[in-house]
C-alpha cells in the first residue's frame, strides 16, 4: 500500500516541486484559470534559519488550557479577538533597527519585500515612497534586525503606512513568529501534514511527547500548543474518516482536487479555531505543502528576509 505522500505525489506535475491538480500548483474555482504561481516554492534553509533564530519582543507563553474544550481560553499576552477587520487584516513584524546583525554588504542593496506589501526602511518619506516601484531597493543599511514586534493591521495599507513587512494575511496570533514561519518552511515541501499526524498520533495517549514532537520540528511553545490541540481534536471528531491515513491521498485526483473525507473533517472540524488562535498557516503565508489548496486560500506573499544574509 502507497503511503500519502507516494499518492498525493502521483498527481505532481514535473513543472513544480509540489503537488498539483492538474498543471496548477492550486485548484482553481470553476470559473476562474489557474492564477500565477508562486516565485519561491520552497525556500532554502538559510532562509529558514535565519527567520528562526529572530527574537520575538512580545513573546506568547504556553497556553494554561485548552482552546478546543475551554471556550473562555486566551493566550498570554491575550489575542484581542473581533477587534480587527477578518477579510482584510494582516499580520506583520514590525523590525527593530536599533539592535541587529551587521554584514558585510557594504555598497549592496537589501530588500524588504513580500508581493502583497513593500516595506521601507526607518530612513523613508512620503516622496521616495511613492517613486518605488515593486522590487526596489527599499533599505540602504549594513544592519540586519534580529528582534521584531507582531502587529495585526486591518488593512494593507494600514502596515505600509506603519512601514510595517507583512508576514501573513488574517490577525496575528500563537503561531505569527519569525520562529513559526521557520519551521513551516523547513517541513512544507517534506511531508509536512504526515510529520504532523506523527506527533498528534504521540500525543494522544501522552500529551507530554505530543507537545515535545512539536517543538522538535522547531515550533514555538504557544504554536506546538495550538497544534497538538488541533491534531487532538481532529482525532476525536474525525477518526471514522482517518483511519485509513496510510493509504489515502491527501486530495482527490483532478479535476474536482477535493480534500479527502480525513481532511475535509478537519477543515470543518479543528481549522477555524487553530485559525483564530494561530494566526498563521500555510496558505496565509503563501506557502505551498502536500495539500493542493483552493487558490483563493493561498495568499500572494513572497516571505524575504530584511537583509542579505543568505545568497
Amino acid at each position: 500500500l502507497r503511503s500519502f505522500k507516494d499518492i498525493n505525489r502521483a498527481n505532481i506535475n514535473t513543472k513544480y516541486p509540489v503537488p498539483t491538480c492538474g498543471t496548477c500548483h492550486c485548484k482553481p474555482s470553476t470559473d476562474s484559470s489557474c492564477p500565477k504561481p508562486p516565485e519561491i516554492f520552497l525556500y532554502s534553509t538559510c532562509t529558514a534559519d535565519f527567520f528562526s533564530s529572530m527574537t520575538l519582543m512580545n513573546p506568547f507563553s504556553k497556553f494554561e488550557c485548552n482552546p478546543y474544550t475551554h471556550k473562555e481560553c486566551q493566550s498570554n499576552p491575550p489575542i484581542p479577538f473581533d477587534t480587527y477587520d477578518s477579510d482584510s487584516a494582516v499580520c506583520a513584524f514590525k523590525f527593530d533597527y536599533s539592535n541587529g546583525t551587521t554584514f558585510n554588504l557594504k555598497n549592496q542593496t537589501k530588500y524588504l519585500r513580500s508581493n502583497l506589501f513593500f516595506g521601507y526602511g526607518p530612513n523613508s518619506n512620503d516622496d521616495s515612497r511613492k517613486k518605488r516601484k515593486i522590487g526596489s531597493p527599499q533599505i540602504d543599511s549594513e544592519i540586519c534586525p534580529t528582534q521584531y514586534n507582531l502587529q495585526t493591521y486591518n488593512t494593507r495599507d494600514e502596515a505600509e503606512t506603519d512601514e510595517a513587512y507583512v508576514t501573513h494575511t488574517g490577525q496575528c496570533g500563537v503561531c505569527s513568529t519569525a520562529q513559526d514561519m521557520g519551521a513551516l518552511m523547513k517541513h512544507a515541501g517534506n511531508d509536512m501534514v504526515n510529520t504532523w499526524m506523527e506527533c498528534s498520533k504521540e500525543g494522544y495517549f501522552d500529551n507530554k511527547a505530543g507537545l515535545e514532537c512539536f517543538q522538535n520540528l522547531g515550533f514555538s511553545t504557544a504554536c506546538a500548543d495550538m497544534l497538538f490541540y488541533r491534531g487532538y481534536n481532529t482525532r476525536g471528531e474525525c477518526l471514522r474518516f482517518c483511519l485509513w491515513n496510510s493509504v489515502w491521498a491527501y486530495n482527490k485526483p483532478a479535476p474536482s482536487c477535493d480534500y479527502t473525507q480525513c481532511l475535509e473533517c478537519d477543515e470543518l472540524q479543528s481549522n477555524p479555531l487553530f485559525l483564530r488562535y494561530a494566526g498563521r498557516d500555510c496558505s496565509r503565508s503563501g506557502i505551498l505543502t502536500d495539500i493542493v489548496r483552493p487558490c483563493s486560500k493561498i495568499a500572494n506573499i513572497t516571505q524575504e528576509l530584511p537583509c542579505k544574509a543568505c545568497r
